[in-house]
């Protein structure tokens, strides 16, 4: 499995990412209680936390040779230097349950404490039961909950103690 940075300057990124999108329709429903627009994509690259720039923000593409599967959205030192903010992991539906969201969690986590990091933190809308499972599985814990519009429910605060190599 190969994570390719992406940027808003490369049109192809941007298609790409629309692709996921559309591809994981369930995530849009369980979260905004609405079908994915292709307007969803260019956000992904462009929000960015509070004091974080480019240089910050990592958008990765996950592919299986020429495969798209899915995309990753990783800030480097949010909310504080020794965290690392996962904005958002997404598969394409197909490639969902085969064990790559384990992975890439592992990837990313050995990414973060590369960069110094001792936490790793993230946030789930209530409303997705399988991603709250799913990050519990993989120990994260709820430390804090916060109503955002736009989304169906509160937003789940979770962290993850990491170790440096």
């Amino acid at each position: 499995m190969e994570l390719l940075r992406l940027t808003s300057v490369n049109p192809s990124h941007i298609l790409w990412l629309e692709e996921v999108v559309l591809a994981a329709p369930a995530y849009s429903w369980l979260t905004e209680g609405r079908a994915p627009d292709p307007a969803d994509a260019p956000e992904i690259l462009r929000v960015c936390p509070p004091g974080i720039g480019e240089d910050d923000k990592f958008v990765l593409a996950v592919l299986e040779g020429e495969e798209l599967l899915g995309c990753v959205d990783l800030v480097r030192g949010y909310p504080d230097e020794q965290t690392a903010y996962l904005g958002l992991l997404l598969l394409k539906e197909s490639w969902q349950g085969r064990g790559i969201g384990s992975e890439l969690v592992q990837r990313l986590i050995e990414m973060a404490a590369n960069w110094g990091c001792t936490a790793m933190r993230l946030g789930v809308i209530e409303t997705n039961l399988p991603a709250l499972h799913f990050w519990t599985r993989h120990g994260f814990q709820q430390v804090d909950s916060k109503r955002i519009a736009g989304f169906s429910g509160d937003t789940l605060v979770m962290n993850r103690a990491i170790s440096c190599p």
